[in-house]
């Protein structure tokens, strides 16, 4: 059985590296040969598909 787990990076203050932290997480997840889902809930400046070059669905390494 595969092991799920969930994992949330929250704060009030911008500039302090939340997207940062969590295309790091993504990326050693990935490595490991994970299946991950990346998912940026903040509605005011949704960056990580612009900041990282990514698109918003489809394969491996995608965000």
């Amino acid at each position: 059985m595969d092991k799920k787990v969930l994992i949330f990076s929250t704060g009030a203050k911008g500039g302090v590296g939340k997207s940062t932290l969590a295309i790091l997480m993504v990326e050693a997840l990935l490595e490991g040969e994970a299946t991950v889902a990346c998912l940026e809930g903040d509605e005011r400046s949704a960056s990580l598909g612009a900041k990282y070059g990514l698109s918003s669905r489809g394969s491996r390494g995608q965000c």
